[in-house]
């Protein structure tokens, strides 16, 4: 239910907002990892739900960077 919610949150973002909340979700990934290496993280699937909305984000940033720019490679 909140991966709805933040996918739903994170397409009315801009570019600029797009990559300061990736960037804040890998840096909680970051912490989350060292956490579960310490064995100090209770509930390990939080990991997989944090990279599937970076992978979400990073989808929707490349389609508005598409869009904005148009598909120039």
């Amino acid at each position: 239910m909140a991966t709805k919610k933040t996918s739903k949150t994170t397409q009315d973002q801009s570019i600029k907002e797009l990559i300061q909340s990736i960037a804040t979700m890998k840096t909680e990934l970051h912490g989350l990892r060292m956490k579960n290496a310490m064995r100090n993280l209770k509930e390990t699937h939080t990991i997989t739900v944090l990279r599937k909305n970076i992978a979400r984000a990073s989808t929707l940033l490349t389609s508005q960077f598409k869009k904005n720019n148009g598909n120039n490679r």
